[in-house]
Formats: C-alpha cells, sequence, structure tokens
C-alpha cells in the first residue's frame, strides 16, 4: 500500500490490473480495446481516492477498504452490463 501512496506506484499498479484484466478479458470480450482505458482510468481514480483520503490504520481504514472494494465491484458490473457476452443462448 505505502508504494500506491506515490504517483508512480499508482501507476504501476494500475498498470499491472490493466494488464490483467486484458488478459483475462480479451478472449470473451471483442471490445475489450474499448473497455480497457476507461476501467484503468477508474481503477486508477478510485484507488487515488483510497489512498488520499483513508487513514493509513484504524477503524476507518476498513470502512475506506471496503467502499474502494465495492467501487472496483460496481466499475466492473457497469462494464459486464455494457460489454459482456450473454453466456446462455
Amino acid at each position: 500500500m505505502e508504494l500506491k501512496r506515490r504517483p508512480v506506484g499508482l501507476v504501476i499498479h494500475t498498470a499491472i490490473h490493466a494488464a490483467v484484466t486484458a488478459v483475462l478479458v480479451a478472449p470473451f470480450v471483442p471490445a475489450w480495446p474499448l473497455l480497457l482505458p476507461p476501467l484503468a482510468v477508474a481503477h486508477y481514480l478510485i484507488d487515488w481516492w483510497k489512498v488520499t483520503a483513508s487513514p493509513a490504520r484504524g477503524p476507518a481504514s476498513l470502512g475506506f477498504f471496503l467502499a474502494d472494494q465495492a467501487l472496483h465491484l460496481a466499475v466492473l458490473g457497469l462494464a459486464s452490463l455494457r460489454f459482456g457476452k450473454r453466456l446462455a443462448a
């Protein structure tokens, strides 16, 4: 988490997430090149908010962690609604 508090660390973290997302999503979502930039930007902004607003320790940090995870899941849910394929015919 400490590395993410630096801008370069947050960019590296976001790039790793984007690369893993590309590998996992590309076989299933033909429009993945359109999906990746907004997901990466959203991931960066959510994590930036968390590392700048959240205390490093204590009970409040758990609340920020849970909100961070909920936002990440919401973004992925919206992306799957927009770009996802139907799995059943």
